[in-house]
């Protein structure tokens, strides 16, 4: 097969090509590489072009085709509801640092955007039957790049369009239009774990659709409504190196013996948290002895509302992660942490202290000990507490009794001593859960030509 490869973004480049996802398929196939020209890159083949794109331009085509899709299907994923309310600007009803009259003008003036009192009228559109042509139309005005659109034009014969994707790049919106340029057929690969039940929008149907396990193969047939025999179970190339190290013993970044705490994407008061925790660790010295926390804030972490500086903190017991240093509070956007960083952080930690994201997944590779902070604040609408009950993708660990769960600070305490101290050996229940959710990607570049190849 002649196989087009497109690679759209930085992150999706790191977590792909810099883990030699495609070697295999290389070696059985002939493979094009187009590469947005807004990546930088670290390969040298002749078969590989560049094209100019720029995502952010069609933000607000990305925006109503994904919220249309909510609509549509309102009821297949919780996620959707949810995702909505935060587009309606509920947090500013939950700060409590303002009093209740001022967060009801704040919230009521930022339905003057033309972009909340689109998301209003969106209730509306739903009820009509032409849903399906308002996206058509729209995702018309996503140009097709001048570069892969002459290549296909001129080239005899591409077999299949393959795309690492969200779901919900502009550019994975307009595969259905650039495969029909060569009337290839469309692969795409998921690239995270809540892609399909909170921000896919596939209003067309790919051929081939790579997916982590059996839960993203149950929600890309439930919710995105592809055809179960376009599914494929391939894993994920971003967890390949750790399978192939989880049972070798990795050098430890620090001296010391240590917690590890990984801070959320959304915002959410981490800090009280960390304040509670350092106390915590400060008044059992018995317990926990010299042990410290290694704070891992989110890379790409939104605005808080709540107090949000580490370096103001006098925490005795908390350290800020060596690579956080790089991007915390700074304007990094393109920063993207490597990936041969995060084994021996996991590996060496003594538990996983996390309010909820894809690092809790990675912890379970390494069969660590997780204490999952299910609590609310005083300041947002993205709570962990609100988290774990509406992402649907999340409902497979809620309550599940291989994690401990801190529900408010006043139980903290007692949790994570319990946590700490257990010595029970669980891999058999770790692997039966983390591989519903993600099987052992240990040979991906395998697991993915062979999937291909069932292309019909």
């Amino acid at each position: 097969m002649k196989i087009l490869v497109i690679i759209d973004n930085q992150l999706m480049y790191r977590n792909f090509i810099s883990t030699s996802a495609f070697s295999k398929l290389d070696k059985n196939h002939k493979l094009i590489f187009f590469f947005n020209n807004q990546i930088k890159i670290d390969i040298k083949k002749k078969s590989c072009f560049f094209y100019t794109f720029n995502s952010k331009k069609y933000k607000n085509i990305q925006l109503a085709i994904s919220t249309i899709f909510f609509f549509k299907n309102w009821n297949k994923s919780s996620t959707f509801k949810y995702r909505y309310l935060r587009m309606l600007n509920l947090h500013y009803l939950f700060n409590k640092k303002e009093n209740v009259l001022s967060r009801y003008i704040k919230f009521i003036c930022s339905f003057t955007s033309l972009e909340t009192l689109w998301y209003l009228l969106l209730p509306f559109i739903n009820l009509l039957n032409f849903k399906n042509w308002i996206v058509s139309s729209i995702t018309k005005k996503i140009k097709i790049p001048n570069e892969i659109k002459t290549f296909l034009i001129n080239e005899k014969k591409i077999d299949l369009i393959l795309m690492p994707s969200s779901g919900l790049d502009p550019i994975t919106l307009i595969l259905d239009r650039i495969s029909k340029l060569n009337k290839s057929k469309k692969a795409v690969l998921i690239n995270n774990w809540d892609n399909l039940s909170s921000k896919g929008s596939f209003w067309y149907k790919p051929e081939f659709l790579g997916v982590w396990g059996q839960q993203m193969k149950e929600h890309a047939a439930n919710i995105q409504n592809i055809p179960k025999k376009n599914i494929f179970i391939t894993g994920s190339p971003t967890y390949t190196r750790y399978f192939q190290i989880r049972n070798r013993k990795i050098k430890s970044p620090y001296k010391y013996k240590y917690l590890l705490f990984f801070g959320p994407a959304l915002p959410f008061d981490e800090l009280k948290v960390l304040d509670n925790l350092d106390k915590i660790l400060t008044n059992n010295k018995k317990i926990f002895k010299s042990i410290k926390i290694i704070y891992r804030p989110h890379p790409f972490r939104q605005t808080r509302e709540s107090e949000d500086n580490f370096f103001k903190k006098k925490y005795k017991k908390i350290i800020l992660d060596n690579q956080s240093k790089t991007y915390y509070r700074k304007k990094r956007s393109s920063f993207y942490p490597a990936l041969k960083y995060y084994p021996a952080l996991i590996q060496n930690s003594e538990l996983v202290i996390a309010p909820l994201s894809t690092m809790l997944l990675e912890s379970l590779i390494f069969y660590k000990k997780i204490l999952i902070i299910d609590q609310e604040d005083d300041y947002h609408f993205t709570t962990p507490r609100r988290n774990l009950k509406y992402f649907e993708h999340l409902k497979i660990i809620k309550n599940n009794k291989l994690f401990y769960f801190s529900r408010n600070l006043q139980d903290m305490e007692n949790v994570l001593i319990k946590c700490f101290k257990e010595n029970k050996k669980r891999k058999k229940q770790i692997d039966n859960l983390r591989g519903n959710i993600l099987i052992n990607s240990f040979n991906y570049k395998n697991l993915l030509s062979n999937a291909i190849e069932k292309i019909k």
